[in-house]
């Protein structure tokens, strides 16, 4: 993919983002987020040796409405592992993710069911191992459709298939929905990190969190260039949400980190972490 093709992707989702209104009839919001996880240090399951991990994460994110009747959501966000590693097997200091979101949600008009919706999503993105650059070998280009019943805002269903050219799971099909049966609880599984979630008061909410990892870098300079570095793992936990006001909210999380796997996929050289505990902050500012 040539670096040229990169740096227009990159121009023209900014473009979008920032001057959106010109192409949309209304201009919604804009989101900030900023996210910090820290896996704690654990022994490994296999050999000697220890093992832990800290991910940052900022996006910004808007939606806007296309000829006031096609939703479209815009995002830009940068991910970094930080990955402290005692083992014998090699593994790059810091691993990291850039990537550019555009999403559309159209109405299946030519049907008689007006809670029917057909969504779309590309996702170009950059995923390099100790390399900050966009360099070619790193670019990534993920696709994603789904059919959306929209019954109402308390009850969402969607199903579809996320295409992952060049991974090694590459075709992802998937089924979530979003159900709030009432004002205090919500059951959000229409997300990459799923929650049940209890508000306590109108302000505050406490959320039985999951989260599941699986993300591959390709090492793009260095003797290993060339190689590719997947890490996945599954998470559990509990989390409390508080809303300071209508535009800043904040989240702290505890929970487990397990089935944890860093490895190099062609080269047959994987560290694998016991279970451990980490810790979790999030906080979301709307503008």
């Amino acid at each position: 993919m040539p670096k040229i093709f990169s740096c227009l992707c990159i121009a023209f989702l900014l473009i979008f983002l920032l001057c959106g209104i010109s192409i949309a009839q209304e201009q919604k919001t804009f989101a900030f987020s900023h996210k910090i996880r820290y896996i704690r240090k654990s022994d490994l399951k296999h050999g000697t040796g220890d093992f832990s991990l800290s991910r940052s994460q900022i996006s910004l994110n808007s939606t806007y409405s296309l000829f006031q009747k096609i939703p479209v959501k815009l995002g830009i966000g940068l991910e970094q592992f930080n990955i402290n590693n005692h083992s014998d097997v090699d593994l790059p200091d810091t691993l990291q993710s850039k990537n550019l979101k555009i999403g559309f949600r159209f109405p299946m008009s030519f049907t008689e069911n007006n809670d029917l919706f057909l969504g779309f999503g590309i996702l170009p993105s950059w995923n390099s191992a100790s390399d900050h650059s966009l360099a070619d070998e790193a670019f990534g280009l993920d696709y994603s459709a789904s059919v959306i019943f929209l019954k109402s805002e308390k009850f969402i269903t969607a199903c579809g298939v996320w295409l992952r050219p060049g991974y090694k799971n590459s075709l992802i099909p998937y089924f979530g929905f979003r159900y709030k049966p009432n004002e205090r609880l919500t059951l959000n599984f229409l997300s990459s990190e799923p929650s049940i979630a209890y508000s306590i008061t109108d302000q505050t909410k406490v959320l039985l969190e999951f989260a599941f990892l699986s993300k591959e870098f390709d090492v793009t300079s260095g003797a290993r260039r060339g190689d590719v570095v997947r890490i996945s793992d599954l998470e559990a936990g509990v989390g409390l949400e508080h809303a300071f006001n209508e535009s800043f909210k904040g989240k702290l999380s505890l929970g487990l980190a397990f089935d944890q796997r860093y490895e190099y996929l062609d080269a047959n050289q994987k560290v694998s972490p016991k279970n451990s505990l980490y810790g979790a902050y999030k906080f979301n500012l709307r503008f």
